[in-house]
């Protein structure tokens, strides 16, 4: 459920933001032959990460892998985001937050996964970090669910509602 990202800042071809979703996370990620994480281009207010969908997508959960080898402080406190727009969502209209109201904190060490839950539909799925000086640093985001029946949305239109997954 991937195809693009879009990104606040990252550095280089060995951390680059692409690394986030390359289906490698954990002991492999970051070894001799691969460095298969990423991280943004230093502290910053508010780094954020969007994996724009190859269509309109149920998004059921998003799963998140911290780097495996180090520096997995740096997740710290974070929000998931689903719809139609990539970038800084606090910004955008037309993007809603997964589990509104929780406070998503990851702990200061381990690689995780992370689960999030939402249950919207949408194009975008956006990883932010609020707060200054942050750095986002990571082995892995994955967007888990369904393509929705039904052309894309066009670009810069608002494609998010809550949704109920179509029974079986």
């Amino acid at each position: 459920m991937r195809s693009v990202l879009n990104h606040s800042s990252f550095v280089g071809w060995d951390f680059s933001a692409a690394s986030c979703i390359d289906g490698v996370w954990g002991a492999g990620a970051a070894s001799a032959d691969v460095w298969s994480t990423c991280h943004n281009a230093g502290a910053q207010p508010d780094p954020w990460l969007s994996i724009v969908l190859q269509s309109t997508s149920y998004v059921s959960s998003v799963v998140i892998y911290n780097r495996g080898d180090c520096c997995q402080e740096h997740l710290g406190t974070y929000q998931v985001w689903v719809g139609g727009l990539s970038g800084d969502p606090t910004t955008l209209s037309g993007m809603s937050q997964c589990q509104p109201g929780d406070t998503l904190t990851a702990p200061p060490t381990g690689p995780g996964p992370y689960t999030v839950r939402c249950g919207l539909v949408g194009t975008v799925v956006t990883l932010l970090l609020p707060g200054d000086a942050r750095n986002l640093m990571l082995d892995e985001v994955v967007a888990a669910g369904y393509a929705m029946a039904g052309p894309p949305v066009p670009p810069g239109l608002p494609s998010l509602s809550p949704a109920v997954p179509s029974p079986s």
